[in-house]
């Protein structure tokens, strides 16, 4: 992203912020001060400074020089306050804005292209602790995650299920569908060597290394 002299702010079209204009904007545009896409990659820039709550990221944002908020698209140098980004939280489409940034680290952690293989390995992980009480059960999903780079490229929601391992074996289509799987091995535990996995990985152009157990 570049800081012209000109109050224009350019935003390179393979950004991040760029891929956030595509999600739909789920708040009353017309009365709304602070664009998504800004939003957005403020509370990306304070996560990676380690501000995960939402008043850090509010905190967080109000601590940054004026220049640099508007580099990110605050016109008036000002960031929204913790109630602004909480609302716009939940209003949100989790969903898409998921999809948008799978997509958008498939594009920037891609194959390698010159015959190098790229592992990328799956596993399951839940928010056990932090939605304990919830009525819905944990926060679950299936990851896909490049060896070499440690970047998430790609999730698969599961529904919680009284055999954990069950469920994830249900949605590795899915999430096998969401990559390009030349030049990419599939690597993970024994509960994912299974003809079929191996087979659609195999079909999509990719290799697969895998436990085998007695199963």
């Amino acid at each position: 992203m570049q800081s012209p002299v000109s109050d224009v702010v350019v935003v390179s079209p393979q950004s991040l912020a760029a891929a956030f204009a595509t999600i739909p904007d789920p708040r009353r545009t017309a009365s709304e001060r602070d664009p998504l896409p800004a939003m957005l990659t403020l509370a990306v820039g304070a996560i990676l400074a380690n501000q995960h709550a939402v008043v850090a990221i509010a905190e967080w944002g109000a601590r940054q020089a004026a220049e640099h908020l508007r580099d990110l698209g605050f016109a008036d140098g000002r960031t929204p306050r913790q109630a602004t980004l909480q609302r716009l939280f939940c209003k949100l489409d989790g969903s898409r804005l998921d999809q948008v940034v799978s997509a958008w680290f498939q594009t920037v952690s891609g194959p390698p292209g010159d015959g190098t293989l790229q592992g990328v390995a799956i596993d399951g992980k839940a928010q056990r602790g932090r939605l304990r009480f919830a009525a819905d059960g944990p926060v679950h999903v299936l990851s896909a995650f490049c060896h070499e780079t440690g970047i998430v490229l790609a999730r698969e929601p599961i529904i919680v299920t009284a055999d954990k391992a069950e469920a994830e074996v249900t949605v590795v289509p899915a999430l096998l569908d969401q990559l390009d799987w030349s030049e990419r091995v599939l690597t993970g535990d024994a509960l994912f060597c299974q003809r079929e996995v191996c087979a659609q990985v195999q079909e999509a152009g990719g290799d697969d290394l895998l436990l085998v157990k007695d199963n």
